[in-house]
């Protein structure tokens, strides 16, 4: 932090945000009382299909913690862990669990990593901050893994297969439960906004799940095609596609690859987390 700001803290002239897109440390400056922070783990990757075997899901947004007005000490050095992404898969796996992020004040601020995908091997979505989707094969109703219900809420679960419709399910996200499978690929979990910065920013969007053979869809990153709304979600592809990767420092849960009778498409990784801090 300058000189020039450390003085506007010093005649309570001034709050100061600083953004964390990778792990660092920080020192509360001179004048500061008080903190408000937005702490995104990474989210997971999303799942991998085998070919003419199954349908793959989206990978769950990493979880996500606030806080406000909280007390600090000027002087005092915070570590910042900043979580990465899920790996995304080149077939049949379950994609990746997220990296938590943390912030370490007390009581420590941790947010968990999105849990991955469900793939061909393991059909279940993953817990996590939110949860993976479930994939399909045409057969069962495997579930959507756990999000983080808190309190603090962190984020929602991931899609179910309701039936033995040939569709991935959607990731959880931030702001709301991913999709069922169904015909189609189920969306993403929603998004939700944070204004620490003092703009409108979504975080933590869900993966879109897989589709199979044309005319069915895939699910849309964060349940919806409004890229600034998606929270960094992927979209989930059909055929041999592959999935979209989460956007870097957002938290977004990984799209889910498609297949075919003769091949599939690699998911994308989760997104990275990120931490904010405003100094006040």
């Amino acid at each position: 932090m300058s000189g020039i700001m450390a003085m506007l803290f010093a005649s309570g002239g001034a709050t100061y945000t600083v953004t964390f897109n990778s792990t660092a440390t920080v020192t509360i400056p001179t004048g500061c009382t008080s903190i408000d922070y937005l702490v995104v783990a990474g989210g997971g990757g999303g799942g991998a299909a085998a070919p003419n075997a199954n349908i793959a899901a989206g990978g769950g947004a990493g979880g996500v913690l606030v806080g406000s007005a909280i007390s600090v000490t000027a002087g005092t050095t915070l570590t910042v862990t900043v979580g990465g992404g899920g790996a995304g898969q080149t077939v049949s796996s379950r994609g990746g669990v997220g990296s938590n992020s943390v912030l370490n004040i007390s009581p420590s601020a941790t947010a968990l990593g999105g849990g991955g995908g469900g793939g061909h091997t393991a059909l279940t979505g993953g817990s996590g901050g939110s949860g993976g989707g479930a994939a399909a094969d045409g057969t069962g109703t495997p579930t959507g893994g756990a999000g983080t219900a808190g309190p603090p809420l962190q984020g929602y679960k991931g899609g179910d297969q309701i039936s033995t419709f040939i569709g991935g399910a959607g990731g959880g996200g931030w702001g709301g439960a991913g999709s069922p499978g169904s015909g189609n690929g189920g969306n993403g979990g929603v998004a939700n906004t944070s204004t620490i910065t003092g703009s409108t920013v979504y975080y933590a969007g869900g993966g879109g799940g897989g589709g199979y053979l044309a005319p069915a869809t895939a699910g849309l990153g964060g349940g919806t095609a409004t890229t600034a709304q998606k929270g960094g979600g992927g979209d989930g592809n059909v055929l041999n596609g592959a999935g979209t990767a989460g956007t870097a420092n957002t938290g977004g849960g990984g799209g889910a690859g498609g297949t075919s009778t003769t091949g599939n498409g690699a998911s994308g990784a989760g997104g990275s987390g990120i931490v904010i801090i405003k100094f006040n």
